[in-house]
């Protein structure tokens, strides 16, 4: 059986900055709100145009702040088609000309229920209905304010939803782990954004669980959840400020070691060096910042990393640098404002880091 990877954890004790901070930190956990897509069977638009109607719904959720891709996310956005008209244009090469309805709908995967829809009028010519349909569904302006509008309506809808029925998830994941469905179920529980805290834990520990009595695949989670965040981990690693020096060992050759921690303005900064003893090139990745780095209050309300820097560059969300041998690469992680640090959780490699009373 496969153990499941715990968030690696920093712990730390600090009081810092001024208060009035939650609603940034709230902000900051509706932003990773998980919404996955849906195709019904009766669409029958062609392959081809299911594709641009497909990467126009990614763009939604991905352009306004909210995860997609995942296939077993308990929110998920369905189209459907409606078509208003269809004609052939004349002239020495007809072209097919049709005007179409788009309707874009969130549902749950728990009641079934809807809980929003926003619709397109869409027109498109081409060679055929297919060609027509791919033209039409091109129109469709992921950035517009009607989408932000809608996603931001069904922000709000899903955490009234987590906070409301977190037994009815707790209770499905259980019975699709039961009917051997274990990896949607670990996938499923771990689409819970941290703002809805009690929930997201008692989800956490269920997948923790499923994950132990099941073989979970690393890759179950198509994108949208990371599966080692709530895996135990093939690695711990244990120390405090008593400590000379506090290293994270991401592979043999290659470490990441504590250098300090610094206030800017309104800002907090920790300082590592990447160290890369190998003959060979590292390409240190690190994907989704924002999910894999985090910090969390006195109060329990979570802060984002908002940005890394690593040697010169600037990150915001997904991290890939090339560490050359014997040369240390500053690595800068700041965090916007929090009031007190009592948390900080790093997933580095699959690895577990815990430094416990680093800031007096």
């Amino acid at each position: 059986m496969k153990q499941l990877n715990l968030l690696l954890i920093l712990i730390l004790a600090l009081p810092i900055f001024s208060k009035g901070q939650n609603s940034e930190g709230q902000m900051n956990d509706k932003d990773r709100i998980a919404i996955g897509i849906n195709f019904p069977d009766n669409l029958e638009i062609g392959a081809s145009a299911e594709r641009v109607l497909e990467s126009k719904l990614q763009q939604m959720v991905s352009l306004n702040g909210i995860g997609s891709d995942g296939e077993n996310t308990i929110f998920y956005l369905e189209p459907s088609i409606a078509i208003l008209t269809s004609n052939v244009t004349g002239g020495t090469m007809p072209m097919k000309a049709i005007e179409l309805e788009c309707t874009v709908e969130l549902k749950d995967n728990i009641t079934g229920n809807s809980y929003g829809a926003t619709s397109f009028a869409l027109k498109g010519v081409g060679k055929s209905d297919a060609k027509a349909y791919i033209q039409a569904l091109k129109r469709i302006n992921p950035r517009s304010t009607q989408v932000r509008g809608f996603i931001d309506r069904s922000k709000v809808k899903i955490l009234e939803f987590y906070n409301s029925q977190c037994g009815s998830i707790l209770s499905k994941a259980e019975a699709m782990a039961a009917a051997g469905q274990a990896s949607e179920a670990y996938c499923m529980l771990l689409s819970i954004p941290q703002i809805s805290m009690e929930c997201y834990y008692d989800c956490v520990e269920l997948a923790k669980k499923i994950g132990k009595e099941n073989d979970i695949s690393k890759n179950a989670c198509g994108g949208n959840v990371a599966p080692t965040e709530a895996q135990a981990p093939t690695t711990e690693y244990e120390a405090d400020a008593s400590d000379a020096n506090i290293t994270f060992q991401l592979n043999e050759k290659v470490s990441m070691n504590y250098v300090q921690y610094y206030i800017f303005g309104k800002k907090l900064i920790l300082e590592f060096n990447i160290v890369n003893s190998d003959d060979e090139e590292f390409e240190f990745v690190l994907n989704q910042l924002t999910r894999n780095i985090r910090a969390f209050d006195n109060e329990g309300v979570e802060y984002s990393a908002t940005k890394a820097i690593v040697g010169e560059e600037s990150f915001t969300w997904n991290i890939q640098k090339t560490i050359i041998p014997d040369t240390p690469v500053k690595f800068e992680i700041e965090f916007e404002k929090p009031e007190t640090v009592k948390l900080i959780e790093f997933n580095l490699y699959d690895n577990v880091y815990k430094v416990r009373d680093l800031i007096k």
